[in-house]
């Protein structure tokens, strides 16, 4: 096994556990009863923003990394894949900072006569948010991506700096 496809193991498990922690109710202050985050919005931990999108995604990249487990090349392409998402988040973040709109969840209500009327509230439905915790996440998980992903460490063999042989 290679450091990458280590890696790949390991960003099975953070996404799995950063997904699910998007999706339970009690580990974010979205508004709402219930146990599971759908599709209203809040923060996990009070710190980083989170919704369906992100919860998504998450899934979607743990679903990536099982499949690319098997083989280095597959891990190194899933480790390519993680910094240029993370990368792409990032700069939606530094350039959007409350996070890109994608739909309203709220538009039958900001259409009145036909028209698109001000919105008081911002519906964070349908919207990746992005806050400076979330921009700096992504940033560290986007670089671990390019580490791996990009340089040749990601091609040693896992446990390759061993002075002594491993005993059974």
């Amino acid at each position: 096994m290679t450091l990458v496809q280590a890696y790949a193991r390991f960003m099975v498990l953070f996404f799995v556990g950063v997904g699910l922690g998007c999706a339970f109710k009690p580990l974010t202050d979205a508004p709402g009863g219930g146990l599971i985050l759908w599709p209203e919005a809040g923060r996990t931990f009070g710190i980083f923003l989170i919704n369906w999108v992100h919860t998504v995604l998450h899934l979607a990249l743990a679903v990536f990394a099982v499949l690319a487990l098997s083989r280095t090349s597959s891990s190194r392409v899933f480790a390519q894949s993680v910094f240029w998402v993370c990368a792409v988040l990032v700069v939606i973040g530094l350039l959007t900072p409350d996070g890109l709109w994608l739909v309203s969840a709220t538009w039958e209500d900001d259409v009145v006569a036909g028209r698109i009327a001000p919105v008081n509230v911002a519906s964070w439905y349908g919207f990746i948010p992005a806050n400076p915790p979330d921009d700096a996440l992504n940033a560290l998980v986007g670089i671990s991506g390019f580490v791996f992903g990009f340089l040749p460490v990601g091609l040693r063999p896992w446990a390759s700096r061993r002075t002594r042989p491993v005993v059974a």
